[in-house]
């Protein structure tokens, strides 16, 4: 975060779901670009996503040659990719799901309460 790819943490220290899908995002852009190009592209992706959550058919179409990035859905990704040069298509869509459901699948759970007489912060023995 100090390099200012998230927004700072929340003072209550949770994460919200777009908190963690922001940064599964971040990570998925680092381990399939170099991370320069994936800090540049992130700065554009995350521009593109200030207006909504990223939902169902999306894919990230990545221009190696102007390191530019543009959100697509698969009814814009063809005319997307005809552009001559080299582009990666980075499909964000399936992985954005798997973590909203992953999340919701946490938040749900309840709680796990603290055995009695266990401080917290300390092993009970």
């Amino acid at each position: 975060m100090d390099r200012g790819l998230l927004a700072q943490p929340r003072t209550e220290a949770r994460l919200s779901e777009r908190d963690v899908i922001d940064i599964t995002l971040i990570r998925l852009l680092h381990e399939t670009l170099k991370a320069r190009d994936a800090n540049i592209v992130w700065e554009q992706l995350r521009s593109q996503l200030d207006d909504r959550l990223p939902t169902g058919d999306l894919y990230l179409v990545v221009d190696a040659v102007y390191r530019s990035a543009e959100l697509h859905t698969r009814d814009t990704l063809i005319a997307a990719v005809r552009t001559g040069r080299l582009v990666r298509v980075i499909p964000l869509g399936p992985t954005v799901e798997l973590v909203r459901q992953a999340f919701r699948r946490l938040v749900a759970e309840p709680k796990k309460s603290p055995k009695p007489g266990a401080k917290a912060g300390r092993r009970a023995s």
